[in-house]
């Protein structure tokens, strides 16, 4: 749903429209939309995503980086957080019956969504249609790979286990059943390696060129919808080999991200809390994100500048987890989280990369992690970085690092920060939306005590954010209302060593609902 093409609730209408800014997987949009819904207030919702420009137009118009923002006679009345007070002491019908008569989003901003271009649709099959393929022929591929599946029983498997045949054996196939010549037999095997509905074993082989009758006779092939899942510690998208090149890394990035985000958006709980895992895991938009992954395996990443490549990796590293969660379930104690984010990995450009090597390697500039003995004993400055000089990996380091990627970075867990949509175009704002929606639930100030409550992930990533003297400024731009009000005041009259810190308590719960 586009923003010039804004969704009306069906629900109890009020006599004043209701407005609210929203993006694809916002736990806090869900959240907002939920107190109205049990409100019995119906509202105009304007999905915001992949448009830059209008979430531009929203900041300049009402000074607010962060999603939900609700309006009522043209006039923002807050986020998600505010609208559920309102609804509480009563507010919210005050400004309702004051409003009457009047639009619910101010007239620039009306333009502004009225004149945005449709943005690109979320498409849970663009990463399987390769350039030169039309869509008729990547669904005749589709149906027939579904064919070939359901009628396993009429095929001579190489390999009942792993569920391989060889080529001439589908040609065989294609044959009996579709009742057609070899020759035809041969494009239509080679339109199923290129549309990715079969896949080569163990073999660098395009089924499009000539192969000989011995070729045809060893080499094995794999239905992709029959793939075995990968076990822990291998990646996760090498359940099968992508064929042929892929597209820059920000398209597939894109794709991927795409996907996810809708499986997010339709899972997630509707006061944004909670994700039903078990039940994205089943969606069949699931097994195509998963298929989609593969061709991670032929990006290259060695041309992304430093944004992109930031983007690139954190929408990455998200994937990852939540396809790990999705398909393992969440480590249960300390020593199996350690263990956890070195084994979920995807392959990207031919080389292996953990969720920790894309957040401690890449993103963090080749930092150790939080449990290396360097940080332990208080001196991560001697650690050689988390690759080796040697590690090829280590020629696509993010540096300088940014601390904001931690408000970025998804790990599943109740105190982690909930998923969003990371471009390069909109690296910045998406950056500073994150890190303002995150401190704004997990920074609390206590003026008359010279305390700040802050979240765990200070104290854990010290080394990035820096000692105090550097956090608490660093921190204040990213609050609003009276923490930044407190905290401030704190700085101008004690300064920011005599301020106390309280580590607020850490949930590493799954964010699980089932």
């Amino acid at each position: 749903m586009s923003a010039a093409h804004a969704q009306e609730e069906t629900l109890t209408q009020t006599s004043v429209e209701i407005a609210i800014i929203t993006t694809v997987g916002c736990q806090f949009c869900k959240r907002a939309k939920d107190t109205l819904k049990q409100a019995g207030l119906g509202y105009r919702e304007i999905e915001a995503s992949n448009q830059p420009e209008l979430l531009n137009k929203i900041k300049e118009t009402t000074g607010r980086r962060t999603v939900p923002q609700v309006f009522v006679g043209g006039t923002c009345i807050g986020g998600s957080d505010d609208l559920s007070r309102m609804v509480t002491n009563n507010q919210l019908s005050k400004l309702l019956h004051e409003a009457q008569g009047k639009p619910a989003l101010p007239t620039d901003l009306q333009d502004a969504i009225d004149t945005a271009s449709k943005p690109n649709q979320a498409s849970t099959d663009a990463a399987f249609i390769p350039p030169g393929i039309s869509r008729h022929e990547y669904n005749s591929s589709q149906e027939l790979a579904a064919s070939m599946e359901s009628s396993h029983h009429d095929i001579r498997w190489a390999n009942p286990d792993l569920r391989t045949f060889t080529a001439a054996e589908a040609l065989r196939w294609l044959m009996q059943h579709k009742g057609i010549q070899q020759q035809e037999a041969k494009q239509t095997l080679a339109l199923l390696q290129q549309t990715h509905q079969i896949s080569v074993v163990d073999k660098d082989l395009d089924l499009s060129n000539e192969v000989s009758d011995a070729d045809l006779s060893t080499t094995h092939l794999q239905l992709v919808s029959s793939a075995p899942v990968p076990q822990f510690g291998q990646p996760l998208n090498r359940h099968y080999t992508w064929f042929g090149s892929a597209r820059s890394p920000s398209e597939v990035s894109e794709s991927l991200r795409q996907i996810i985000l809708l499986l997010y958006d339709k899972h997630l709980a509707s006061d944004g809390k909670a994700l039903n895992y078990k039940a994205l895991k089943q969606d069949p938009v699931f097994k195509t994100y998963v298929n989609a992954t593969a061709e991670l395996q032929k990006v290259d990443v060695v041309s992304l500048n430093r944004e992109e490549r930031m983007a690139f990796f954190i929408n990455i590293y998200n994937a990852v987890v939540v396809h790990a969660l999705a398909v393992f379930g969440p480590a249960s104690n300390l020593k199996q989280r350690l263990s956890f984010f070195n084994a979920i990995k995807y392959n990207i450009g031919g080389q292996d990369y953990s969720a920790n090597d894309m957040e401690h390697g890449v993103l963090r500039d080749n930092r150790p992690t939080p449990a290396s003995p360097w940080v332990l004993l208080g001196v991560p400055h001697w650690s050689s970085g988390y690759f080796k000089p040697s590690d090829l990996r280590a020629a696509h380091v993010v540096s300088p690092m940014d601390p904001r990627i931690h408000f970025a970075l998804v790990c599943g867990a109740k105190s982690c920060p909930p998923i969003k949509v990371y471009t390069p175009t909109s690296l910045q704002e998406g950056l500073d939306s994150a890190t303002m929606a995150f401190c704004e639930g997990e920074v609390v100030v206590h003026k008359e005590e010279r305390v700040a409550e802050v979240s765990k992930l200070f104290k854990w990533y010290a080394q990035d954010f820096g000692p105090q003297e550097h956090l608490f400024p660093w921190l204040v731009q990213y609050l609003s209302g009276s923490s930044k009000a407190d905290l401030q005041d704190l700085l101008d009259t004690v300064g920011a060593k005599r301020i106390h810190v309280k580590y607020r308590h850490y949930d590493w719960a799954l964010n699980s609902q089932e």
